[in-house]
């Protein structure tokens, strides 16, 4: 094990509550600018009247259809970093959807973290059963809602054949992805890790627990800069 192997960041991707894009959460996080807003849902604002949601977002413009249709919400805002934080690190072809020949899928490795995966989709399962409009929940409903999913509908989107992991850990979950790899590196294992994390958690029962243990603003604070609260 090499543990004084140098690794470098060659890429990187977002999809942030400023939008879409790695310069546009840079710009406006060096500018100050606060991503927490009013939240306009009329269901989420009674539990989170204020929050930092990605704003104006369509799957749809950026992925195919079928595979928005077949994706919790979490795993599409994976989806679209990872496809920006690829394309900075030179590893896409020339058509910007596959690895470059050059590049031995076997060698590509994908760590994501979630604190709780496709809540969403769980949830909307959930909801049809409990109130009678549907006697099933369809047989996407797994493969949407578990932690893995993302990383896993990464490597599968792009050929990844590489180690494979998802570290559920809480608020510490992408960090413990990004950290982990690294002994992927020292074990010779890989050559380029896709690493990081994605949550999508507005979510009634979440946002409700979440007021409940005090983490989260069950009112309008009366100035901006107060619109963020600590654990």
């Amino acid at each position: 094990m090499n543990e004084s192997m140098p690794i470098a960041v060659t890429g990187m991707g977002t999809v942030s509550p400023y939008g879409v894009g790695l310069s546009t959460f840079w710009d406006n996080l060096i500018a100050n600018k606060s991503a927490v807003k009013e939240v306009e849902d009329e269901q989420l604002h009674q539990w989170a009247p204020v929050g930092a949601r990605v704003q104006d977002f369509n799957a749809a413009d950026y992925l195919p259809k079928k595979l928005v249709k077949n994706t919790d919400r979490f795993t599409q805002l994976a989806l679209i970093a990872a496809t920006e934080a690829l394309s900075n690190a030179g590893i896409l072809g020339e058509d910007g959807e596959t690895i470059a020949p050059s590049i031995d899928p076997e060698r590509i490795g994908t760590s994501i973290g979630s604190a709780f995966g496709g809540i969403q989709s769980l949830e909307e399962g959930s909801g049809k059963l409990a109130t009678g409009k549907a006697s099933r929940v369809g047989p996407r409903l797994i493969s949407k809602c578990i932690p893995n999913a993302a990383a896993a509908t990464i490597a599968k989107q792009y050929g990844f054949r590489g180690p494979s992991s998802t570290h559920v850990t809480a608020c510490a979950a992408s960090a413990h992805a990004i950290g982990e790899s690294t002994f992927w590196f020292w074990r010779d294992d890989v050559d380029f890790v896709l690493a990081g994390g994605a949550d999508c958690l507005w979510s009634p029962v979440f946002l409700s627990g979440l007021r409940d243990m005090g983490g989260a603003r069950n009112r309008r604070p009366r100035r901006q800069n107060d619109m963020v609260t600590s654990f």
